[in-house]
């Protein structure tokens, strides 16, 4: 015979407020980030086709899926610790050895997953610069990766009547053969 425990109602979290909770620091590959830092440029691109006629204004937009993000995380520090913390943290965006294929690392900040943003490729690795006296700065720029999905699809148009002419005087031609129809099939 076999137990079943109840379970415990979940309570649902606060959406994050920047203002009361600031989060300085990511989670990336695991390991979290030295000194602070800033994410820059943080989107979620839609890719539309725009298909247009000769003669024609307007256009039918087709939906062709969310494109990858593209964005930067700038980290500064100030301390001897936050150097001692970079020099492990920056290990996780090691080059990939030739002939091998980077993995994708997973990323925890509230604003990546506010659109989203779950797991990373690592597009470029800034080297560390002096920006003012015993302040530096270096810069991961970060490709969002996400698995292949079938995107394809036509937005549907704001209008529910038909906006050519021809289809107009099909529709009012319609709407009368129905009515004779029923006048003549009578009491």
């Amino acid at each position: 015979m076999t137990t079943t425990r109840a379970r415990r109602p979940t309570k649902a979290r606060a959406p994050w407020n920047p203002i009361r909770e600031p989060r300085d620091k990511i989670l990336l590959g695991g390991v979290m980030s030295a000194g602070i830092c800033e994410l820059v440029g943080v989107d979620s691109p839609r890719n539309y086709e725009e298909r247009v006629g000769p003669g024609l204004s307007g256009a039918i937009l087709v939906f062709r899926g969310i494109r990858p993000s593209h964005f930067s995380v700038i980290f500064r520090w100030t301390s001897e610790t936050d150097w001692q913390d970079w020099d492990a943290f920056q290990k996780v965006v090691t080059k990939p050895p030739i002939g091998k294929f980077p993995r994708p690392l997973d990323i925890v900040h509230p604003i990546l997953e506010q659109v989203g943003i779950h797991t990373v490729v690592v597009e470029n690795v800034i080297a560390p610069t002096q920006t003012d006296d015993g302040v530096w700065q270096a810069e991961f720029k970060l490709i969002e990766s996400r698995r292949l999905k079938r995107q394809f699809s036509k937005p549907e148009g704001g209008q529910q009547t038909p906006v050519d002419p021809y289809d107009v005087i099909i529709e009012s031609k319609y709407s009368e053969i129905d009515s004779l129809q029923s006048e003549l099939a009578g009491p």
